[in-house]
């Protein structure tokens, strides 16, 4: 059920539609634990993650680094065309060079190839996934969790995806305390059986660790996460901007109000790094403010977002 309603001041959208609560999912294991931030991946897991975006594949890094990924086992490919090409045969050498471990793959669904300026064409992600699942054997294959993220997220597209993949994530902004409650119940879905600790346990045996010296441990990484939190809001903005930049020109001029409103909120965002890192982009950010686009503001954004890129 949709509708639109427009209010002198606003318009409100609404849409009614069937949704599985979580905790409903949760009750299909009857392991699980209730609560998804106890959820934890087990330790040898490694992440490979697929996308012709520099900063969703920056943003896929922090994903991953949130799900208690080792950095050392995080595999970020799309780079350029060479990557895609030989993403399904990166994916199987690792699954060879690494017999014991498990993986969690995640391809965007439309990857880009340019070729050059005037050739560029695009692979399906969830077809590169169906290929490699149909050409690896049986124990590479039940060793690995492979997601599809797309922006598309109709009932007809995801089915497609979940024929291809052995899941779908939206492409959307997301919360960095909403990573595991994404992560946990398409993990246990897929490896409930073989990793029953996953379920009862919050991803792992319980450790032996006393709990003072882990509060300790996580007193001291919260600078560290708090920061990573804050880059996880800024890469998504800068999507927002980007994506408001693809407008004609004309559309650019009425919607510089929209544009300023999204550049405060990244230059409130920015505030919030380490002290002094991000004062340049913060200054020529309020060099743009002012009631109409400034001039070649396509180009100065493009400076701005490469500072911006460079230090996150």
């Amino acid at each position: 059920d949709c509708s639109i309603r427009f209010e002198p001041e606003k318009t409100v959208f609404a849409l009614k539609c069937p949704a599985r609560p979580y905790d409903f999912v949760l009750k299909l294991f009857p392991g699980a634990v209730g609560d998804p931030s106890n959820f934890r991946l087990p330790e040898d897991t490694w992440a490979v993650a697929i996308d012709d975006s520099k900063i969703q594949r920056k943003l896929m890094k922090r994903f991953f680094s949130v799900a208690g990924i080792a950095t050392d086992r995080q595999v970020l490919l799309g780079e350029n065309a060479d990557e895609i090409r030989s993403f399904t045969d990166i994916i199987e050498r690792l699954l060879r060079d690494h017999p014991t471990s498990y993986f969690l793959i995640i391809a965007d669904e439309n990857l880009d190839i340019v070729e050059d300026s005037n050739h560029c064409h695009t692979i399906s992600g969830s077809l590169c996934i169906q290929k490699l699942r149909q050409q690896l054997d049986k124990d590479k294959e039940h060793r690995m969790l492979a997601l599809v993220r797309s922006a598309n997220d109709s009932a007809s597209d995801v089915a497609i995806y979940n024929s291809r993949a052995h899941g779908f994530i939206c492409k959307a902004p997301i919360q960095r305390e909403k990573i595991m409650e994404i992560i946990a119940p398409i993990w246990a879905k897929r490896f409930a059986e073989r990793f029953p600790h996953s379920i009862a346990n919050g991803g792992q045996p319980k450790s032996d660790v006393d709990d003072t010296l882990l509060d300790n441990t996580a007193a001291h990484r919260f600078d560290a996460d708090a920061n990573m939190s804050v880059s996880m809001e800024i890469l998504q903005t800068l999507e927002l901007i980007d994506a408001l930049c693809m407008k004609k020109q004309s559309a650019l001029d009425t919607r510089w109000p929209i544009f300023w409103e999204k550049l405060k909120s990244l230059q409130d965002d920015l505030i919030r790094l380490e002290a002094g890192q991000a004062d340049v982009a913060i200054k020529e950010i309020n060099l743009l403010e002012g009631p109409k686009l400034p001039e070649n503001f396509l180009t100065k954004w493009s400076e701005i977002r490469s500072k911006i890129i460079r230090i996150i």
